[in-house]
């Protein structure tokens, strides 16, 4: 069986080897023992083969020059847009309904106001070293809603601020064991509060 490994792996190498082949038996078919008719078809497929990866070269270069077009045209475009829809944006006359139909952003110009729920189920949970333990759920109010924890310390008759914190959950610090300290909790923004929670008391006076 012939040994093929003289035929090189990459194809313009094959295409070389071919080319050189065909031209060095062209004129001594004899002195290699090649017939006219075995000649002229390895020299049909060599030159056809040249041909298509001519043509195949010329693509590629061409389909490589017009993606470069069509990225510098992108670019230009882009420029052009962004340039564009400043001017309308900044506009003093531009309308929601003319930014909307050219697919430009509509901002909204008034705030939608921040609507304070009420906290829900309040507990309180006092230790022996005068720390009370607060928790309770957010309720419909938002992630990192403030809220302002109030209590009443006995004697006293009316709730007072102690804290505004941000978690569902407060300590109540350096309290006296076995006073007793009711607590409400408000959501809060601004001067803004919600209705009180429910009141849960440490130390219930039986």
């Amino acid at each position: 069986m012939a040994n093929n490994s003289y035929i090189p792996n990459k194809e313009k190498d094959r295409r070389d080897f071919a080319v050189n082949m065909a031209n060095a038996i062209r004129n001594d078919l004899i002195k290699y023992g090649v017939s006219q008719g075995v000649f002229d078809d390895l020299d049909a497929k060599v030159t056809g083969l040249v041909d298509k990866m001519t043509a195949s070269e010329v693509a590629q270069d061409a389909a490589q020059a017009a993606t470069a077009a069509k990225e510098m045209a992108m670019k230009a475009m882009l420029t052009a847009l962004r340039i564009t829809a400043q001017i309308i944006q900044n506009y003093p006359e531009i309308t929601p309904d003319l930014l909307e139909a050219a697919g430009l952003p509509v901002h909204d110009t008034i705030p939608t106001p921040v609507v304070l729920y009420t906290p829900e189920a309040l507990t309180a949970v006092a230790n022996d070293k005068g720390e009370s333990h607060l928790d309770w759920k957010a309720g419909e109010n938002k992630p990192r809603t403030m809220y302002a924890v109030e209590g009443k310390i006995s004697p006293a008759t009316e709730f007072s601020l102690i804290d505004v914190v941000t978690k569902t959950g407060y300590i109540h610090k350096e309290q006296t064991p076995g006073v007793r300290v009711s607590y409400r909790v408000r959501a809060k923004k601004d001067e803004e509060v919600s209705s009180a929670s429910n009141v849960a008391t440490v130390y219930e006076e039986g």
